[in-house]
């Protein structure tokens, strides 16, 4: 009788799980990623913005195919 409670306490603890706890190093990490691709993104939205200006952008219709003019 008493080893069945022992066992029986035994599955019952293994079914207990622990309070999560948060890894401080992961979410430093994870921070300084956000920063870095954050500082990224805005670099590469200035380089954008350069190129737009060095470039002439001009739509010219192309004749249909078979029509006459």
């Amino acid at each position: 009788m008493i080893g069945g409670g022992i066992v029986l306490a035994g599955f019952i603890m293994t079914l207990k799980k622990p309070a999560p706890q948060p890894a401080r190093g992961n979410i430093l990490y994870n921070s300084l990623l956000r920063e870095q691709i954050a500082r990224r993104n805005t670099e590469i939205a200035q380089e954008n913005t350069r190129r737009r200006q060095q470039v002439a952008l001009s739509v010219v219709p192309l004749p249909r195919a078979g029509a006459v003019r």
